[in-house]
């Protein structure tokens, strides 16, 4: 199975699972502007509050810079100035979600190190 095969799967399995936990629904944008969007979902919960969400298969337990775009590292930066919500939602080997918040993965980015995704869970 090949890297853009893992990516829409890991990103449906994503969108499903943020539609299921917030009730809601989640909007996948896969394949739009030539793979260079931000984020691939945005899910609005019942509770009526937006988030931004970029799914990654984290095979080796971490998410590392190299993983996120710089398109990504300025709009989900504006974003959290602005309150909005984003996530990375990092799905390892054995298909766990962990969501961990866009804030913690940008400062590591930072520092240049990679962020260990085994002690995220898949709360929102």
């Amino acid at each position: 199975m090949g890297n853009e095969e893992i990516g829409r799967k890991c990103e449906a399995l994503v969108a499903r699972f943020l539609s299921d936990k917030r009730g809601g629904f989640a909007h996948v944008f896969a394949g739009k502007n030539g793979g260079q969007q931000p984020c691939d979902i945005v899910s609005i919960g019942r509770d009526g509050i937006g988030v931004l969400v970029d799914a990654k298969h984290c095979s080796r337990g971490k998410l590392t810079p190299g993983m996120v775009q710089p398109n990504q590292i300025t709009a989900f930066s504006m974003m959290g100035d602005e309150g909005i919500r984003c996530y990375f939602a990092c799905v390892d080997n054995e298909l766990n979600i962990h969501m961990v918040p866009a804030e913690e993965v940008l400062n590591n980015i930072r520092k240049n190190k990679p962020t260990e995704i085994g002690g995220w869970g898949s709360d929102l």
